[in-house]
């Protein structure tokens, strides 16, 4: 029992080798209590006293700094565009072109936008249009290019 603390150890390495191919931070506490249970190990402590030090630990740091990291880490991952933003490259369809006013656009997302053509390029109802740009609430538009 005297290399009993290299079964923690060998432990503790195949829980850190686990977490670099799932990156999830669970398998870094439970290589950090595995640890632990190696120095109570070493500090010639019995083996029910190993195993329980080792599972406190463990789900302590489960429970307690593995949300916050967890956080710090995904903190702007989302790359998913909202709002206006996400307004910016959807298709549409012209509605009203009158000569005197401004043209509306139904957007692919169901919303009805005040439309202005980019350049000076004339809006004709059921024109197929991108959305370049919003600009308050107003999209600035150009010609869908065409499908193959």
């Amino acid at each position: 029992m005297d290399w009993l603390w290299l079964v923690w150890l060998g432990i503790a390495i195949a829980f850190a080798v686990v977490e670099v191919f799932t990156l999830d931070l669970l398998f870094a506490m439970l290589a950090v209590g595995s640890l632990a249970g190696m120095i109570v190990e070493l500090a010639d402590g019995p083996v029910w006293l190993q195993i329980v030090v080792a599972a406190v630990v463990a789900i302590l740091l489960v429970f307690t700094l593995r949300p916050p990291l967890l956080r710090l880490l995904r903190r702007g991952g989302s790359k998913v565009r909202h709002n206006i933003d996400a307004i910016e490259g959807l298709h549409g369809v012209v509605e009203t072109a009158p000569a005197d006013g401004p043209a509306t656009a139904k957007l692919e997302n169901g919303e009805t936008w005040t439309a202005r053509p980019r350049a000076n390029t004339p809006l004709s109802p059921g024109d197929r249009v991108t959305v370049v740009r919003v600009v308050g609430a107003t999209v600035e538009v150009e010609p869908a290019a065409k499908e193959s």
